[in-house]
């Protein structure tokens, strides 16, 4: 199919009978020039824009109305648009057809993929040229990546000329409409503004990337691509934003444990910062920081708590772009035994005070073994401040149980200042 499609010239089609309506010609006559790439008006070619579809529809054309899509366009289109809105209007009106039937999820990434190669390779996709163009794209696009800086500089080391007779390019056609549009949107490399992939090109640069250390690195790299072109197994986002690139963060999620220590609560935002700036989800530990009305012994005053903290927590996060492409990503733990733990569970509200709300990272709680038998015995649960039982975070199963069954003994005998205490019962509810 794939092959019939690339050997198909724009022939010219005659009207259907839906788009034959008086008032879808009175539109039609409206439309009278387009405005190509370099200023200069063409006229109008409906039988073009019919021939656009009629090569994206190839395999689908029981479940696809070329009709329907063709007077959607002409719908949305005017007198004057430019060639590259016209591409636009043609996928956006197949997609808006793709909850009528699924077929239309395939012709519109078709369409897309033929916006893309014109873009890239700067010529539209013809039978005889378009392997030649597609895979020669490949080339280039390492080349010019390494010259501009973009890229790493040991993808020249690889074998390109055998990378590019790797690729298979049929498997374009495993794109349905938004994962195409995703990858265009967020992952291809660019030059400037300018798109320098097509999606066996971005496969064979992020297989390369994870090939760079190897001994045999093209013949890794082209294991790797078939294994990722063919979907048959994904690599995370930054893989895919970095893979090959000079800065090559390939992690996607960093774990830290702030302890109870200004400098150091500030290092793990600025941490945060850096983290998401190249695509990492962070994942931070608070439950070291002492509670609201804790004694900061070095200023003689009371402690804010956590919370405050992962206010700030949030704005960094709501700051940084991850690599340009998505917004950053930050979840923050508490253990359910901190005497912060019920403002914690207020933090995603919608009301309230806004200085005490975090709208943009995730909560996630700690909850013990230990508190799941409370609940189901309908027993207290006490909240404690962990300057005063320090060594309760880094317990679990039987031993946190003992130490935690003795620090409530300490409590009740008035050894510890900082404590609370709670029916299990309604803090589940909470």
């Amino acid at each position: 199919m794939e092959a019939q499609r690339n050997n198909m010239t724009d022939p010219v089609y005659a009207f259907g009978s839906v788009t034959s309506t008086k008032e879808f010609k009175d539109k039609l006559e409206r439309i009278s020039r387009v405005k190509s790439h370099d200023g200069t008006f063409l006229s109008f070619n409906v039988n073009e824009l019919r021939a656009s579809i009629e090569w994206a529809m190839l395999g689908h054309e029981k479940d696809v109305s070329s009709d329907l899509i063709l007077q959607e366009v002409i719908n949305t289109i005017f007198d004057g648009i430019s060639s590259r809105e016209i591409a636009d209007a043609l996928i956006m009106a197949t997609s808006s057809f793709i909850e009528k039937d699924p077929a239309y999820n395939y012709v519109a990434a078709q369409l897309l993929l033929k916006k893309l190669f014109k873009e890239v390779t700067g010529t539209t996709i013809r039978s005889a040229a378009y392997d030649r163009l597609y895979r020669q794209s490949f080339i280039n696009s390492i080349k010019e990546g390494v010259q501009e800086g973009g890229l790493d500089k040991r993808l020249l080391e690889f074998d390109l000329e055998r990378l590019a007779a790797g690729l298979l390019l049929e498997r374009d056609s495993y794109f349905e409409y938004m994962g195409l549009k995703t990858l265009n949107e967020r992952y291809f490399n660019k030059i400037e503004t300018k798109r320098m992939e097509l999606p066996q090109t971005f496969w064979m640069r992020v297989a390369m990337g994870v090939s760079l250390n190897e001994s045999n690195k093209t013949d890794v790299a082209l294991k790797f691509y078939e294994l990722i072109s063919s979907m048959r197994y994904m690599p995370s986002t930054p893989t895919l934003l970095h893979g090959g690139m000079s800065r090559p963060q390939l992690s996607s999620c960093f774990l830290t444990t702030v302890e109870d220590d200004l400098k150091h609560i500030f290092k793990c935002l600025g941490d945060n910062a850096q983290l998401s700036k190249w695509s990492g989800g962070v994942a931070n530990d608070w439950t070291n920081l002492r509670a609201t009305g804790a004694m900061i012994k070095t200023i003689k005053t009371e402690s804010q708590g956590v919370i405050p903290f992962l206010k700030i927590a949030n704005d960094v996060t709501a700051a940084i772009n991850r690599s340009g492409s998505r917004r950053g990503a930050t979840c923050v733990y508490l253990e359910v035994w901190h005497l912060d733990y019920e403002d914690f569970l207020d933090l995603r509200r919608n009301t309230g005070d806004e200085r005490r709300r975090t709208h943009d990272i995730n909560t996630a709680s700690w909850i013990p073994d230990l508190f799941m038998k409370r609940l189901l015995n309908d027993e207290e649960w006490t909240f404690f401040s962990p300057e005063e039982v320090s060594d309760l975070h880094d317990l679990y199963g039987k031993a946190f149980e003992v130490r935690y069954a003795h620090y409530e003994k300490m409590a009740a005998r008035g050894e510890i200042k900082k404590f609370k205490k709670i029916q299990a019962t309604m803090l589940w509810r909470k």
